[in-house]
C-alpha cells in the first residue's frame, strides 16, 4: 500500500501550485509575444496630448502589475507556511523521540527508555515520530524510500527528521551513502503497529530493563 508521509504531502502541494501558477503565467507570456509579433505597430505622426489608448495602456499595466504581486504575495505566503510545517515537530506531548545510530554495517535504534534495538524499529502508528540520527564511524545516510524521507547520519552530529505512518505497515530501511564492503547490507526494518500493540512490546522491553 502506498503511504503519502505529512511531509511529502506538503510540498506535493506546493508543487502543484507553482506548476499551476508557472502554466498561466506562461500562457499569458507567450500569448502576448505572439500577438506583439504578429500585430503591427501605430506609429504617431504628430505629437499631442495623450490619446485615450493610452491611457488604456496605462491601467492594462497598473492591473498587470497588481496581478503579478498578488500571485507572488500568495507564492511567497504558501512557500514559507509551507516550510514551518515540514520543520520538526516541537511538542513533546504527541510525539516519540528515537535516537538512530549508524555503524558499519548495521542501525541501531534506542528508545526513550534507553532500550536498544539493532535492525528494527518499532513505532505506533498515527504518532508524530521524531528520529536523532547520528553515526559512530563514517557518513551513512538514512533513508525510507518507501515513505520519501531520508536524512544523513553524521559522525558527532545529531540530525532530526520526522514521520508518521497512519496505518499498520512495514518498510524496508537502508543506507544511501556509500558507506564501506558491507554498505549493500545496511539495511533494517521499520514496524509500524497500533497503539495496542506498540504499548504491550514497549512495556515488555521496559519491565526487563532494557
Amino acid at each position: 500500500m502506498t503511504i503519502t508521509p505529512p511531509t511529502v504531502a506538503i510540498w506535493t502541494s506546493l508543487f502543484d501550485l507553482y506548476l499551476v501558477l508557472g502554466t498561466m503565467v506562461g500562457i499569458v507570456v507567450i500569448s502576448v509575444l505572439t500577438y506583439s509579433v504578429f500585430t503591427k505597430p501605430k506609429v504617431k505622426t504628430e505629437m499631442g496630448p495623450k490619446s485615450s489608448s493610452e491611457r488604456r495602456k496605462r491601467i492594462r499595466t497598473i492591473i498587470l502589475a497588481l496581478i503579478t504581486i498578488s500571485i507572488l504575495t500568495t507564492v511567497e505566503l504558501d512557500t514559507f507556511s509551507s516550510a514551518s510545517l515540514v520543520t520538526v515537530p516541537s511538542d513533546p506531548s504527541n510525539s516519540m523521540t528515537i535516537q538512530v545510530v549508524g555503524q558499519q554495517f548495521f542501525w541501531t535504534f534506542i528508545y526513550p527508555n534507553n532500550y536498544a534495538q539493532v535492525g528494527n524499529l518499532t513505532i505506533p502508528v498515527g504518532e508524530t515520530i521524531i528520529l536523532n540520527i547520528t553515526s559512530k564511524d563514517v557518513f551513512h545516510s538514512f533513508a525510507i524510500q518507501q515513505l520519501d524521507v531520508a536524512k544523513d547520519a553524521i559522525p558527532g552530529r545529531y540530525n532530526q527528521l520526522w514521520l508518521e505512518v497512519p496505518t499498520p505497515s512495514s518498510y524496508s530501511i537502508i543506507c544511501k551513502e556509500l558507506c564501506g564492503v558491507g554498505h549493500a547490507f545496511m539495511t533494517a526494518e521499520l514496524y509500524a503497529v497500533n497503539a495496542t500493540t506498540f504499548n504491550a512490546w514497549y512495556s515488555s522491553v521496559q519491565a526487563k530493563g532494557g
